[in-house]
């Protein structure tokens, strides 16, 4: 439970900040960060990001997400149940990884799993839990976007026209 105040407050702070700060905004997801935690009791309560750690927390308001999001829960018995997202149109390749931490906070068990998704799907995986996990940790580790980008002609009286794939 202190995790995810802390988790939270943070959260708050940064999106403050951000949301001070003029600038132009990026729409782009970072390379890697936690994309879901468990709190402290180890139970169903999961918190999702709306993106990885270390995207622009202004987007938090916006009701666009992040290509790519997750969340890891306790599921049925020993098991931790993890939901993988594409929320964009294009194809994602992503690499992640399960931590799993003791009531210390001590990181006791990592799994590193792969996914490939095409636009709005998605996976979900299973991994066994320790004994003596009491929360995990969903992370993004890289990821790819794996879909053509489309060429933009640019005709003579200044309209853009896309080019096929």
């Amino acid at each position: 439970m202190r995790l995810l105040k802390i988790l939270s407050i943070s959260f708050l702070v940064v999106a403050s900040i951000a949301l001070a700060q003029e600038g132009e905004k990026q729409r782009e997801l970072p390379r890697s960060g936690t994309l879901s935690a468990t709190g402290m009791g180890g139970g169903e309560e999961s918190v999702s990001l709306p993106g990885s750690w270390g995207f622009d927390p202004a987007e938090a308001f916006d009701t666009e997400k992040s290509p790519i999001t997750g969340s890891v829960f306790r599921g049925d018995g020993q098991d931790w149940k993890v939901n993988v997202v594409n929320n964009s149109d294009d194809r994602y390749s992503a690499n992640l990884e399960v931590i799993q931490y003791d009531a210390s906070r001590r990181s006791i068990k990592r799994d590193s799993f792969g996914v490939t998704l095409s636009g709005h799907e998605k996976s979900q995986r299973t991994f066994r839990a320790r004994t003596n996990a009491a929360t995990a940790e969903l992370k993004l580790s890289s990821w790819k976007n794996l879909s053509p980008k489309q060429a933009i002609e640019v005709s003579e009286d200044g309209d853009g026209a896309q080019a096929g794939k």
